[in-house]
């Protein structure tokens, strides 16, 4: 946070805070530099009574200071509207959607306001839209319960609690937030913040004027499949879909792994059979043979996939209705590490750097391959020039594998769901080259159409984007080499 902001805390909350924490190591004082290094020998000095209070004063801090954010977000939340009216631009693609979908100029205006506070404040804080769009929608529904406001700006709660009434608000009419507030407040006042979010839950049950049966006929529309890289060549599976589905594809998958759980000579615990259970079931639709009979199962990993690969192939009757379906998969490798000259990791498109040994063995099993050589020194794809408006298939490919994600700041939707556009218009003298060609997901190309938002290239610097928002602030995002 700008110290700019922390700087105008209550004095009521400060005071709260700083007469609680023990006078050998005073809370950080709204403003303060934090404890320097050198603070450790006062610290060695204190009883454990006296850290835990003062960890207890700067809570109060937190506390205050969260309280004072969600104002602040609260009504740049609100602001939204007054954004849409002064930096929307006439854009004649998106009359075309318009009219397609029916949307009248106020809502798109009110939509594309919104959107402009959300990329201002996102590109500010180094942080993702999505993230931003969470917190905004969040600070909304708290600074509708003036009573939680009012304790965390005492110190009485945890920002953690905060958000767990917050959660617990959504959807209740405006005419009972007051008594929902009354009626989950006692509670987390003196709880968790989970116990808090269990009575926020079930107070909001009994206030919500909607059925339940309702309101999941309607969640059923968010249900999603999402990818998330993790370190170390692993990365996690989100499946967000009706609990009861969720519960009997789990308890399908528990069952099968505590089936083979124990075999002989298989080292592997229940958690992990559950994940090669899953990844079976994914991957070919039923669980190996041998493993459904009792055999030791095999770890799906390296010649054993590749296995399990050729005999759906030879068996087109197993392996569900999508066994033949192939998907495209990128892999960077850089060209001395083929040769043995470089212990440099390969790069898998959409995670990051993963072992060579696994990207050689993807290669080994690929019907086909797209030679991509990247520079032996900066890492960076070698380039190819265009000059027609249309662009080209191998060029689309090179500026995808280049870009790898939108460049809007921060955005992290993968390049090959983005559109390519002309960072200059071609209308305005631009070309179809790879130094004026950019990934840009569909959202933020609306937004760069739509909006004042203004994006350009330094001279000199064909790689990097300099975009400036409609408040005057300027950010830069550059194409990094994978490595």
């Amino acid at each position: 946070m700008h110290r700019g902001m922390l700087a105008g805390a209550s004095e009521h909350s400060t005071a709260v805070a700083a007469d609680s924490v023990a006078p050998a190591l005073a809370g950080p004082s709204v403003g303060a530099e934090p404890p320097r290094s050198d603070d450790t020998a006062v610290l060695t000095r204190l009883s454990v009574d006296e850290l835990v209070e003062s960890v207890l004063g700067v809570d109060r801090e937190i506390a205050a200071l969260h309280a004072q954010s969600t104002r602040l977000l609260a009504e740049l939340h609100r602001r939204g509207v007054e954004a849409g009216a002064e930096h929307a631009v006439h854009d004649p693609r998106a009359d075309r959607r318009s009219s397609d979908t029916g949307d009248r100029e106020a809502d798109v205006r009110e939509q594309l306001g919104a959107r402009i506070v959300v990329a201002e404040i996102a590109v500010a804080r180094r942080m993702s839209e999505a993230s931003i769009r969470i917190q905004l929608d969040e600070a909304s529904r708290l600074a509708a319960l003036p009573a939680v406001l009012a304790a965390l700006d005492d110190g009485l709660l945890s920002p953690a609690h905060a958000r767990a009434l917050a959660d617990g608000v959504s959807e209740v009419p405006l005419p009972l937030r007051a008594r929902f507030e009354n009626l989950v407040l006692p509670s987390a006042l003196g709880g968790t913040p989970a116990a808090a979010r269990r009575r926020a839950r079930a107070v909001r049950e009994r206030l919500h004027p909607q059925s339940i049966e309702i309101r999941a006929a309607l969640r059923r529309g968010e249900r999603r499949f999402v990818f998330e890289p993790d370190r170390d060549g692993m990365a996690w599976l989100h499946l967000h879909l009706p609990c009861v589905d969720a519960r009997a594809a789990y308890e399908r998958v528990d069952a099968a792994a505590r089936s083979l759980a124990g075999a002989p000579h298989d080292p592997r615990g229940v958690g992990q059979i559950r994940a090669d259970v899953a990844t079976e079931l994914l991957l070919f639709g039923d669980v190996h043979g041998d493993s459904a009979a009792g055999s030791p199962a095999r770890p799906i990993a390296g010649p054993a996939l590749r296995a399990r690969r050729d005999e759906a192939e030879r068996l087109p009757g197993r392996g569900g209705r999508y066994a033949r379906f192939r998907p495209t998969v990128n892999v960077t490798v850089p060209v001395l590490a083929l040769l043995g000259r470089s212990d440099e990791p390969a790069n898998l498109e959409g995670y990051g750097p993963i072992p060579l040994g696994v990207a050689e063995e993807i290669a080994a099993s690929a019907p086909s391959l797209t030679r991509i050589l990247t520079h032996p020194e900066t890492g960076t794809v070698l380039s190819v020039g265009r000059t027609s408006y249309t662009v080209p298939a191998d060029l689309r490919r090179f500026v995808r594998l280049r870009d790898e994600s939108c460049r809007f700041p921060g955005c992290e939707r993968s390049a090959g769901a983005c559109d390519i556009d002309h960072t200059r218009a071609w209308e305005h003298g631009g070309e179809t080259a790879h130094d004026n060609l950019a990934c840009l997901c569909r959202s933020h190309h609306r937004l760069k159409h739509a909006s004042t938002w203004q994006v350009e290239r330094p001279p000199g610097h064909p790689s990097v984007l300099r975009w400036t928002s409609p408040y005057g602030r300027v950010v830069t995002d550059s194409a990094d080499p994978p490595f």
